[in-house]
């Protein structure tokens, strides 16, 4: 998984846009970043209105919350598909598209009457979110030299982590003052604004006539390297959010702290997961060992935390565990570029359909656990799942 700088030197004589000022090329990052924080809001806003949204269409809470399900599972499953239909587009094209799917689908989804709506309406807008993980990093390093590519990488990923700490809460205080239907409404706005900026500030990115644009997934998936960064990717994904997502549940239950405190640990994640991800940033080229060494960290954290441990303890771990998970995509993304650097769209496309699949196994491997075993066990699985992640990327470092 080391760097192939004679393949991405090549390949990027070919597709970066070598004119392009050094202002104006970190703009154009800052507005793909903008972009990539309204797409995150939009997966993850129901969730802090999903009680509202439930009285509203008459719906029970769990059923509501299948939107978010069904949006994830659309996402990950279809994004090979539609980075394959939209390959000879150029990439200034692709995105300014999947921007006005969010703007309209946002709206729309304020003004939907019945829960069969929503689902359609997030059916439509989940294959944009797909889509749009498919090539924003391949975008992001296009308009910048390449050894500035895992910087740029972890720019545009930005938007998550700055999404999760600010654009989610904000959200979900916006739902109460104006109701869910207006911060949807809101959201439509903040994303209309994200496409502004992609309008003034990102050139045009002519699709690459080259082996990359002809790459199918079967292409990419003989590679050996591409392989073992999936697997990697898996294993730590699935890991992670079998415990993130029962987090709140631990903290009761498992540690004891009281439910008013608990939005303070994960604020602490999501303020240390910015850190991570800028950190993601300024890491060496040489990206294999620092992924070898996020994996084997989140492993060590989610062990201890399956173990008796004091509150004060637990909230310093949370915040190495947000360090340490939030850098991983970044260098999870690099390690694609590098593993399959003349085919960066396919083979990311599937990068964010294992990501998004292995989601939905943590929670489901998660759920598992809590239900049988208790509210301790979910780290013990993450902590498993990530250890093998481990071993995989020290076989990768390897190779």
């Amino acid at each position: 998984m080391t760097d192939n700088p004679a393949a991405w030197r090549d390949l990027d004589n070919r597709s970066t846009n070598t004119a392009l000022r050094p202002v104006r090329a970190w703009a154009a990052v800052t507005a793909l970043a903008l972009a990539v924080f309204a797409v995150t809001a939009t997966e993850m806003l129901p969730i802090g209105v999903l009680p509202a949204i439930s009285d509203d269409l008459g719906v029970g809470v769990g059923v509501a919350g299948l939107s978010v399900s069904l949006y994830g599972i659309v996402a990950g499953v279809l994004a090979p598909v539609a980075t394959r239909w939209t390959r000879a587009v150029d990439r200034r094209t692709v995105v300014l598209i999947i921007v006005a799917v969010f703007v309209l689908g946002n709206a729309a989804t304020a003004l939907v009457t019945s829960y069969a709506q929503l689902l359609a309406v997030r059916f439509v807008v989940g294959i944009a979110h797909g889509l749009i993980w498919s090539v924003v990093a391949a975008v992001a390093v296009r308009l910048v030299p390449p050894p500035q590519r895992v910087r740029a990488t972890a720019v545009s990923f930005s938007g998550i982590s700055l999404a999760l700490v600010f654009g989610v809460p904000a959200g979900t205080w916006m739902g109460e003052w104006v109701g869910w239907r207006g911060a949807f409404a809101a959201l439509a706005a903040l994303t209309a604004v994200a496409g502004a900026a992609v309008v003034v500030l990102l050139p045009a990115l002519p699709a690459l006539r080259s082996a990359q644009a002809a790459s199918s997934v079967r292409d990419v998936l003989r590679r050996s390297r591409i392989r073992l960064v999936l697997l990697i990717t898996a294993a730590v994904v699935v890991g992670n959010y079998a415990a993130y997502t029962y987090i709140a549940p631990y903290l009761l239950g498992g540690v004891g702290v009281s439910s008013d405190v608990v939005g303070g640990y994960l604020v602490v994640y999501g303020i240390a997961g910015v850190a991570g991800n800028a950190l993601a940033g300024f890491v060496s080229a040489r990206s294999s060992m620092m992924l070898m060494v996020g994996v084997a960290v989140l492993a060590a954290v989610l062990l201890v935390l399956s173990a008796p441990v004091g509150a004060p303890s637990v909230l310093a771990l949370v915040g190495v565990w947000g360090l340490s998970y939030s850098a991983l995509p970044v260098l999870l993304q690099t390690a694609v570029f590098d593993a399959a650097p003349a085919c960066r769209e396919a083979a990311t496309s599937l990068y964010v359909l294992v990501f998004n699949v292995s989601i939905a196994g943590g929670a489901l491997a998660g759920a598992v656990g809590i239900d049988v075993l208790g509210p301790i066990a979910p780290m013990a699985l993450g902590a498993g799942f990530c250890a093998l992640g481990a071993v995989a990327a020290v076989g990768a470092r390897r190779s």
